[in-house]
């Protein structure tokens, strides 16, 4: 719902130059990046807190959250040549970017995995949690690229093709019109 607030700010002029006047500034995007990373650190998962932490989460953290990601995106979008929005645009975030839906689609899968395979080593090295988190992360973008490369890339190269024929399709049945009169 911020998201598409953000969207409709963005879309009415007078606001946007509002948006614009308020964000322009070349520390701006760090600023808010600090924030974003700030509050990323104090979520955790509602099931692991009390009642009073579930609260304040879904309340106010989570809230903030959203809407420092939504200002952080139009950041990025008001000052493009900023070191931070130049750092989104290195390859290895932007390959990152690319796998992200596979990444959310996989994710709980790698993890139930690794735990499982976690469970037939006795070795300490191997059920450390930082082992196990390294491990769940390796597992997860394994299977999130090849959901990537593997279904999802191809699907959208036929989606391409099939466009593209449907497009030309479209372009010869329309009858061509021939004007009646020329303006002078």
């Amino acid at each position: 719902m911020i998201g598409c607030a953000a969207a409709l700010i963005w879309a009415d002029p007078r606001l946007r130059e509002r948006v614009q006047s308020g964000l322009t500034g070349s520390w701006i995007p760090a600023l808010v990046a600090v924030g974003l990373l700030s509050i990323m650190q104090t979520l955790g998962h509602p099931s692991d807190a009390p009642l009073q932490s579930r609260f304040l989460l879904w309340a106010f953290r989570l809230p903030l959250f959203t809407i420092l990601s939504a200002t952080f995106i139009l950041t990025t979008v008001i000052n493009p040549t900023n070191g931070v929005t130049r750092l989104l645009e290195h390859p290895f975030l932007v390959w990152i970017g690319r796998l992200s839906y596979s990444l959310y689609l996989w994710h709980s899968t790698a993890f139930l995995c690794c735990d499982r395979i976690v469970k037939q080593f006795p070795s300490r090295v191997v059920r450390s949690p930082i082992s196990q988190e390294i491990m769940r992360l390796c597992l997860s973008f394994l299977f999130a690229a090849m959901s990537y490369y593997l279904i999802e890339r191809p699907i959208l190269g036929i989606k391409k093709r099939w466009e593209a024929a449907r497009m030309a399709k479209a372009m010869s049945d329309k009858p061509i019109s021939i004007p009646t009169r020329i303006a002078a």
